[in-house]
């Protein structure tokens, strides 16, 4: 038994499949779309990466640029070599640079380097008709003059050729092209100038073009016009120490050769003075003595009086005058500046000889007590003999009649230690500090009319610093007498002590 289909039935069925194919066309519509859609985010997602890689790697040049040019700042101290190296770094991202110093006071800009060879910019000079040199900025022709040097901000200008031809709008466009390719500037060139800022104040300008320039650039130009403000600042406070330390080794060098011709000027004074003094002095003396005497006939008492007192003046103005060469020939240092190794004890044993007669003729003894069985220092024989000389007849024209002077000698440590002790008029504790001094007389020489230069002491002084020893004086008052002291270095390979 067959079943009878109607035509409604196929009729119905074939609606049904076409409505089924439309569907389907739909659905395959929307999955192209879909298929178009992620294929864009792909392609996008893919460009922002290799946008993001560019930035990273461009980033990381401007990174490796600054960090040379900070090290080189650090290290190095002639701008021009820091400037020099700045550019060369420039130029590897691919950059054309200026860099200009600016005086806001005189509106004016001076070129301090460029990434071109000087007879480059000599030739676009000429042509453009101006210098960079002390160029008067044109603050009123171009307002990102005034938002960059006034308002410290940087500028970025999409196409420098404009601003090129605004500048140069005086000259005829052949010769402006030829200016802009000399300075490879071609239509479209993008640029960027940040301020160099120090102290707040606007101290110059960097300016960089270049085909591949982008306005992202900014911000990393900016840290390099401060590397540059900061290399000049250095290079700037260190030229000013170079020179004012050449200009003080100058000052030293002429106020030394002064000094020498003035200590020679002196020494020779000294010497003219003290043959010019002597001559008259030794007359004045022989010839009081040769009268005292009685060589010329008989002289009364009053005359013999007189007499001795020209005598006695005269040996006073002869041992200023030793005095006088002794102060200059230490100073000269042809006396205490000798190292030689010195028996002290034989030098003490001939000033005692020597100045034995004087002592006895003051009715006063010199003693010695040695504390070295062998004493040798390091020092001056000659400048030894005469601090000890001038220290004994210290002690003799100040001390007590029948007084005792008792020099001694023993160690103290790596040192000799020499005191010459008397039982004279003494010191007062504020005189102590003094007696060192040249022409320094204690109050009581002078109450008691004790005749003196006032410069043995001091010549003592001078003579054994010299040595490298040191000297000082001990008093318990006025009328108990005065110790002085001193030290010297010892021969480490020559010396006993008991």
């Amino acid at each position: 038994m067959q079943d009878n289909v109607s035509p409604d039935s196929i009729h119905q069925l074939e609606e049904h499949i076409l409505k089924l194919q439309d569907e389907l066309n739909n659905a395959l519509n929307e999955i192209e779309q879909l298929r178009l859609q992620l294929n864009t985010q792909i392609n996008t997602a893919k460009s922002e990466q290799s946008t993001n890689l560019e930035e990273l790697k461009r980033t990381r040049q401007f990174i490796t640029s600054l960090s040379h040019v900070a090290v080189k700042i650090e290290t190095e101290r002639n701008p021009d070599d820091v400037l020099e190296i700045l550019g060369k770094e420039l130029t590897k991202l691919g950059f054309y640079c200026f860099i200009g110093e600016v005086n806001l006071e005189k509106t004016t800009l001076t070129g301090l380097y460029t990434s071109f060879e000087s007879k480059i910019i000599t030739m676009a000079e000429k042509i453009a008709g101006f210098s960079l040199q002390d160029y008067k900025i044109p603050l009123t022709k171009f307002d990102y003059y005034e938002k960059l040097f006034l308002n410290q901000e940087p500028i970025y200008i999409p196409d420098v050729t404009a601003e090129v031809k605004t500048a140069l709008q005086a000259i005829p466009g052949p010769i402006v092209t030829q200016v802009m390719k000399l300075l490879k500037i071609k239509p479209g060139t993008p640029s960027i100038s940040v301020p160099m800022l120090g102290n707040h104040k606007t101290k110059g300008m960097l300016s960089v073009w270049g085909e591949n320039i982008c306005e992202g650039d900014t911000e990393a130009l900016v840290v390099f016009g401060n590397q540059v403000t900061i290399a000049l600042d250095n290079a700037q406070l260190i030229n000013q120490v170079e020179k004012a330390r050449d200009e003080l080794e100058k000052k030293v060098e002429d106020r030394t050769s002064e000094l020498r011709w003035l200590q020679k000027e002196r020494e020779q004074f000294i010497a003219r003075v003290s043959h010019d003094l002597r001559t008259p002095i030794a007359a004045i003396m022989g010839f009081s003595q040769l009268l005292t005497m009685k060589k010329w006939g008989e002289v009364n008492a009053e005359q013999e009086e007189k007499l001795i007192k020209i005598a006695g003046h005269a040996e006073r103005l002869d041992h200023i005058v030793d005095d006088l060469l002794s102060v200059s020939r230490i100073e000269a240092g042809a006396t205490g500046t000798k190292k030689d190794v010195v028996n002290l004890n034989e030098i003490i044993f001939n000033v005692i000889n020597e100045m034995a007669i004087i002592a006895k003729y003051k009715t006063q003894h010199i003693s010695f007590h040695n504390k070295f069985k062998e004493a040798t220092v390091l020092g001056d024989s000659d400048g030894i003999y005469e601090v000890l000389i001038n220290l004994v007849d210290n002690a003799l024209k100040y001390n007590s009649k029948n007084g005792n002077v008792l020099i001694t000698s023993k160690k103290k440590g790596n040192m000799a230690l020499v005191e010459v002790k008397d039982s004279g008029i003494g010191l007062k504790p504020k005189e102590k500090k003094s007696v060192f001094e040249a022409f320094y007389r204690a109050e009581m020489a002078g109450e008691l009319r004790i005749q003196g230069t006032g410069l043995g002491l001091s010549i003592v002084k001078k003579l054994i610093n010299q040595m490298s020893g040191d000297v000082w004086v001990t008093s318990k008052g006025t009328g108990k007498g005065c110790t002085f002291s001193f030290t010297l270095p010892m021969n480490s390979g020559g010396q006993n002590g008991k």
